[in-house]
């Protein structure tokens, strides 16, 4: 009985190790703020390096600072031109616009270092292949910023 039960509990958790969904987004090496549309923008690209699709991706995208003169960190989410798209098959470039109300607005690359600022990507999509949710998170710090 002892036998049976420690073949079914070995089954069981070498099942669930292998059939956990191993899906990846890669993300690029750096944060380039340059020109986009009319203005500035900040952007980032992402890529599906499986042959899976990726249904109705959502994005967040959050930046992060010290506050002047103390050691204290600042979190606000940033205004995406698109946070949604319906189908993923391979590449998207995510594009935050910077504008009067962002909070990256005439921020120079001095002040970027200085108040240590991070930038925050946070992914959730529908894994058409197997069925799962899939959250995917990636940290830009302030020297991938360009």
């Amino acid at each position: 009985m002892l036998g049976l039960w420690f073949f079914a509990l070995a089954t069981g958790l070498l099942y669930k190790r292998f059939s956990k969904s191993r899906r990846k987004i890669n993300y690029s090496d750096i944060v380039v703020i340059a020109p986009y549309l009319d203005d500035t923008g900040c952007m980032i690209r992402v890529v599906n390096p499986q042959k899976n699709e990726l249904l109705e991706v959502k994005v967040d995208l959050s930046v992060s600072f010290r506050k002047q003169g103390s050691q204290l960190r600042e979190f606000h989410n940033l205004k995406l031109e698109r946070n949604m798209v319906f189908f993923f098959p391979s590449v998207w470039m995510i594009g935050h616009p910077i504008d009067k109300k962002s909070l990256l607005y005439k921020m120079t690359e001095k002040e970027v270092e200085e108040r240590n600022v991070e930038i925050l990507v946070m992914i959730k999509a529908f894994d058409e292949s197997s069925s799962l949710t899939l959250y995917s998170r990636f940290f830009y710090k302030a020297d991938e910023i360009v």
